[in-house]
């Protein structure tokens, strides 16, 4: 359960994400657009950049594979619900990249 600690924040997102959709107030919605904002450059960055074998090493967590998959899913459902459609194409576009960077990962591990 150590790996608990390496996904906290994602949980809190996630938990601050649902929260959002139901209390609807304006700062809520700017830290949720930073938030998406910032971790979509990372996955692209961390997918496109020169050194992004050593970026996607240096995510690996133990936490199982579906455990980001299972947050993402819930981000992106969630920000459907509350009809934050773009937000919610983001987070897809995470999901996604996120995705492709753990098959990468798996790939460099040879578990692929």
């Amino acid at each position: 359960m150590h790996w608990l600690k390496e996904v906290f924040v994602d949980i809190i997102v996630t938990l601050f994400i649902i929260s959002a959709i139901f209390i609807e107030t304006s700062w809520m919605q700017w830290v949720i657009i930073g938030y998406t904002t910032l971790m979509l450059l990372v996955k692209i960055i961390v997918l496109v950049g020169d050194s992004s074998m050593q970026l996607i090493r240096k995510t690996a967590t133990d936490a199982p594979d579906w455990v980001p998959h299972l947050l993402y899913a819930l981000n992106t459902g969630f920000l459907l619900y509350g009809q934050w459609w773009a937000t919610a194409i983001a987070w897809g576009l995470i999901w996604i990249l996120s995705f492709i960077a753990q098959r990468k990962l798996n790939a460099m591990r040879g578990l692929a």
